[in-house]
């Protein structure tokens, strides 16, 4: 809703890291790349943040070639409907990549340690995305639920890393967090963990700093 509502014409409206395929038909989702996935997409003759596949120079003559000869046929006016196909869509093309140029002047040589959350924060940052759903798994803790592999510590990491990264790049200002699980748990059970139950769920909400919502609980199970 809240991509229907903001994310306007934005290439990547609303960002979903199960791959992109699930939605509601109100806004169509885009999956979240990984960080080699995203620089692909950006310059995709990049192989990683320090190597190319060929030659730069060479790769910027071949560009330039090929955008002065359909410069030429679009001057020239005599083209047939194909090339005149063709020729706009490379231009319309030339002009997604000074969009894209943007993404590719906030990527890190290296990613920290989330890199979902970085290619998410990255892509915010400039401007093509306005929601994002990412998630960390673990919290099955039908038993030892103190002890449940870090699952918890992860979570909280995560959190943290999120609003670290976002206060770094400048957008902690606009940032709305919605942590939740698919379904609630029952009270602790004979092995000390929780049961899936189906009455109730939570959610943490966290705002931008000095929004004036936090600190309080509403509702209970």
């Amino acid at each position: 809703l809240h991509a229907a509502k903001y994310a306007g014409g934005a290439p990547a409206g609303w960002m979903l890291r199960d791959g992109g395929t699930v939605g509601t038909g109100v806004y169509p989702a885009t999956a979240i790349p990984d960080q080699n996935q995203l620089r692909a997409m950006i310059d995709p003759l990049a192989v990683n943040g320090t190597n190319d596949y060929v030659k730069r120079a060479d790769f910027n003559k071949t560009v330039e070639a090929r955008a002065a000869r359909l410069e030429a046929l679009k001057a020239n006016g005599v083209m047939l409907p194909k090339e005149r196909l063709i020729t706009d869509a490379f231009i319309a093309g030339q002009e997604a990549r000074v969009r894209l140029a943007a993404v590719a002047n906030n990527i890190p040589v290296n990613f920290g340690q989330f890199p979902d959350l970085e290619v998410s924060l990255i892509c915010a940052q400039s401007g093509i995305t306005a929601a994002i759903q990412t998630n960390s798994s673990g919290f099955d803790t039908h038993g030892d639920v103190n002890g449940n592999n870090g699952a918890l510590t992860n979570a909280t990491n995560r959190l943290t890393y999120l609003w670290d990264e976002a206060a770094r790049r400048g957008i902690a200002d606009r940032l709305f967090v919605v942590a939740a699980g698919e379904f609630s748990r029952t009270e602790l059970n004979g092995s000390n963990g929780n049961d899936h139950d189906s009455v109730g769920a939570g959610c943490l909400i966290m705002g931008p700093p000095g929004w004036g919502l936090g600190n309080r609980v509403v509702g209970y199970t």
